[in-house]
């Protein structure tokens, strides 16, 4: 949830460690452009969000995409928890344009969340961020979908355009490969 998805931020972690006085240009993409109401606005929406799962007593996951983006939080927030996700990148909220699913699931844009919550909830999150807090209306494209799901094999998959474009165990997205 938050603002929608676009190439800003995208490759910003190796961005970070390269020679900024080299292609200048070329980087503009690895850039993350920060909005401080909008991060208000979600910051107070989460806060609802949490008093709902407290008075439902259900445990939610809660991470901010980051480095990696939505790879990265939905693949660490699957292994954390001992189970896999199927995510579908189709139903990413999109800046303009079409992006890769790389750049979809990897970019860095700021003020985007990623929740894990239970299915008797998930209308009432939704609601919270979209209808209570009005993300739709504050920002072009913001709000908050449901893009995957959690299942009992600890495998992680994402599709795009109706295709399969990453199965891995979720153990080797977190943790890496290890070669003897």
């Amino acid at each position: 949830m938050g603002k929608p998805t676009d190439d800003s931020g995208f490759g910003g972690a190796a961005f970070a460690s390269e020679d900024l006085a080299s292609e200048e240009e070329a980087n503009r993409g690895a850039v993350q452009v920060p909005d401080p109401f909008l991060k208000r606005v979600l910051t107070e929406a989460s806060k609802k969000v949490l008093e709902l799962a407290d008075e439902r007593n259900v445990r939610i996951g809660f991470k901010d995409l980051g480095a990696g983006g939505i790879s990265c939080a939905t693949s660490e927030m699957a292994d954390a928890g001992g189970f896999g996700a199927k995510l579908y990148l189709d139903r990413v909220n999109l800046a303009d344009g079409r992006y890769s699913p790389e750049v979809i699931s990897c970019s860095e844009t700021q003020e985007r969340y990623c929740l894990a919550v239970p299915d008797e909830i998930v209308a009432d999150v939704l609601k919270i961020y979209n209808e209570d807090f009005e993300l739709p209306h504050l920002y072009h494209g913001a709000g908050a979908v449901v893009i995957g799901e959690v299942i009992k094999e600890p495998v992680y998959t994402i599709e795009s355009g109706g295709r399969l474009v990453c199965k891995a165990p979720v153990n080797v997205i977190t943790t890496g490969m290890r070669i003897f």
